[in-house]
């Protein structure tokens, strides 16, 4: 049985973007708990299409047959004409590598993470896998193969600046140095970024603090675990040991790498929120403004001082070159003409696409976004899109900036177009 529709390119969300109906995201749901979420988009659906008599006889045989069920359960409802609230999420190809590969311009790093080729579902556990044995072919060690659980579990921790994971899973010896060759050459401005994160650590310092586009500020104390010794007089002087931890500084530390990633994917998350459930009078409004603005710049007039809370917004757009949707509350009458034109036309780039469809609510867990499917293209549309306004950022270098606290370093990346390829991009989210 063939699909009547073929899934269609959208070019309004991407030059290569695969727009699909509510329907076909819940038939991707489906065979994602089945356990097809590596298969194309167009194999996904396909499946359920060619099953869709009998899927209730595959629950046993799926990867998560509860949620299998579920699933299916809800897809026999929508086939029953009834109107539902399920929530479909959507996971980041290994999301950390991604973010890490958008940053520093790494185009490797993005390919194997899904996002550049708008025809393949990637996984870079596999792909480390497969480099990881073929380092291992080259060095004339064919007979070992390098199962990709024990991949999986390597880069997941090693991509925040674990040490003990991979030496745990490889050994110190030559095994673990394979396994790093093979890391740099799937992801290499990731690993990279991960020494030059380590070597940010200031030795006993209480706190790194981190100031993020939005103004969210992230004060990351250092804290130390510590033991003490407790004598408890009633019970006949019976002792016990009690650890606890303590904000002081030691004199080297790990965390800055998986801290700092963790405030960018953290940053992704609020903003994406903020990008689809926003307020449309408000933002209607703001539109309004900005259009007066660009039109200001078209007559000559030139933007005024900035003053107050703008002082900030634009101090944080000249540091990381990309906007945030808090600056939606701070744009009035009174202010607007302080805009920086290029800050102005970056948000009313976003304004104009917000206002094309309503907002909806996303539901967050870490690397999962999860929205009626009714609302999946505009999740896939904005995550693709911060992703690539990462690339094409100074966010790093600001970041770099305050965690080594000098104000002019520059931060060099291994590519300065990657945002445009990530755009063509159709399995970030899979």
């Amino acid at each position: 049985m063939m699909r009547e529709n073929p899934m269609q390119i959208n070019t309004a969300y991407g030059p290569n973007f695969k727009y699909m109906s509510g329907w076909e995201y819940m038939c991707i749901d489906v065979a994602n708990y089945y356990g097809l979420d590596k298969k194309l988009f167009e194999e996904r659906i396909q499946w359920v299409y060619d099953n869709i008599k009998d899927l209730e006889s595959k629950v046993q045989d799926a990867e998560t047959p509860e949620l299998y069920h579920k699933a299916v359960m809800t897809l026999r409802r929508v086939q029953r004409g009834e109107a539902v609230g399920n929530i479909t999420y959507w996971d980041g190809c290994c999301s950390g590598i991604q973010i890490m590969s958008a940053l520093t311009g790494c185009e490797k790093g993005a390919y194997n993470t899904g996002c550049i080729d708008p025809e393949k579902r990637m996984d870079a556990y596999s792909n480390t896998t497969e480099a990881m044995n073929g380092v291992l072919k080259r060095k004339g060690l064919d007979s070992i193969q390098v199962p990709r659980s024990h991949i999986k579990q390597a880069v997941m921790t090693s991509g925040y600046g674990s040490k003990a994971v991979p030496k745990k899973v490889f050994g110190e010896g030559e095994m673990l140095d394979y396994f790093y060759e093979a890391a740099h050459i799937i992801a290499p401005g990731a690993f990279n970024l991960m020494d030059e994160l380590l070597g940010s650590w200031r030795p006993y310092a209480l706190e790194h603090v981190l100031e993020l586009p939005d103004g969210f500020i992230a004060k990351m104390k250092v804290m130390e675990t510590l033991e003490t010794r407790i004598e408890v007089d009633e019970l006949d002087h019976a002792t016990f040991t009690m650890e606890y931890k303590e904000n002081r500084g030691t004199e080297k530390g790990r965390a800055n790498v998986a801290n700092t990633i963790h405030c960018c994917d953290a940053y992704l998350l609020r903003e994406l929120e903020r990008l689809c459930n926003y307020d449309p009078e408000l933002v209607a409004e703001v539109q309004k403004m900005l259009e007066a603005r660009l039109l200001a710049h078209t007559m000559g007039i030139q933007a005024e001082e900035a003053t107050g809370d703008m002082v900030r917004r634009i101090r944080l757009w000249n540091e990381n070159k990309q906007s945030s949707m808090v600056i939606l509350n701070d744009i009035n009458w009174s202010n607007y003409m302080q805009l920086p034109i290029d800050l102005a036309r970056d948000v009313m780039r976003k304004v104009n696409f917000m206002l094309t469809y309503k907002p909806f609510p996303v539901a967050t867990v870490h690397d999962a976004f999860g929205s009626h499917p009714n609302n999946c293209n505009e999740v896939r549309y904005w995550y693709k899109e911060m992703l690539a306004e990462f690339a094409d950022s100074t966010i790093l270098q600001s970041l770099m900036n305050q965690l080594y606290q000098t104000t002019d370093g520059v931060y060099t990346k291994l590519s300065n177009n990657l945002g445009d390829k990530i755009r063509g991009s159709n399995y970030a989210l899979s």
